[in-house]
């Protein structure tokens, strides 16, 4: 009987820290770190667009979004661009790609961007794909 006891305490012991250890999580985790806020600071205060490259200048890039929308994209030497995570350069883009801006807008509406994301087609919502991946619905 006395070893019921003591189980049935120590379960009770164990709940209980258990218990403190979810109410300190909640408590603590708006101080989480956050890696995707060191890899991409632009997104704290990100102002951009999501769209299909339509046009690449010399210095600006043209992006149609879903609504039809052509948001002109202006980039320079600091402008980090990426495709899968890797640094890639203007010249690696091409027309028809899908890509993510980060930025600021100017007093001309266009976006100054921080940050190009050319996006895989299978990150796409099913909405932007031409064609869908396989077992995916039409």
């Amino acid at each position: 009987m006395w070893y019921s006891l003591l189980g049935l305490g120590a379960l009770v012991v164990l709940a209980l820290v258990f218990g403190v250890g979810i109410l300190l999580g909640r408590a603590t985790a708006g101080n989480a770190p956050r890696p995707w806020l060191r890899r991409a600071p632009a997104l704290v205060s990100g102002y951009g667009t999501l769209g299909t490259l339509k046009e690449i200048g010399a210095e600006s890039l043209i992006v149609q979004s879903r609504d039809g929308k052509m948001n002109t994209v202006l980039f320079d030497k600091n402008t980090r661009i990426e495709r899968n995570r890797q640094k890639i350069s203007v010249s690696d883009l091409k027309n028809g790609d899908y890509v993510a801006v980060i930025g600021a807008p100017n007093e001309h509406h266009q976006i100054k961007a921080r940050w190009i994301q050319a996006l895989p087609v299978n990150h796409l919502p099913a909405g932007w794909r031409k064609t869908p991946l396989p077992g995916e619905l039409q």
